[in-house]
């Protein structure tokens, strides 16, 4: 995604010297390093934000839903809302006692 490359390359920038240097072992290395690192944070974010939503729900009775769905590479970005809206709705339907119900959308080679 085109929205990522500047981020991707700040990170890389201030956390790999030389980064641009994708020829040497090291640096792929580091790369591979600095992404292990980033999606265990992410996934530890990701991982407070449920566990608080879970709480302030209250109650056992109630059902919290929030999710990471990936889809496929060739799914447009535009597509992404309708698709959280129609998981949503479809989870509404089949599961009761829904309070809170989120879909977080992501392309798979965003990983």
């Amino acid at each position: 995604m085109k929205i990522l490359e500047p981020i991707n390359t700040m990170l890389a920038s201030c956390f790999i010297s030389d980064f641009e240097n994708t020829d040497n072992k090291d640096v792929r290395i580091r790369y591979g390093l600095l992404a292990g690192w980033i999606s265990i944070v992410a996934i530890l974010i990701l991982f407070v934000v449920k566990m608080v939503l879970g709480l302030m729900a209250e109650s056992p009775k109630r059902i919290v839903i929030v999710a990471d769905v990936d889809v496929k590479e060739d799914v447009p970005e535009s597509e992404f809302e309708q698709i959280a809206k129609d998981l949503e709705s479809t989870a509404r339907e089949e599961i009761p006692n829904i309070s809170y119900c989120q879909f977080y959308i992501t392309p798979k080679f965003a990983y």
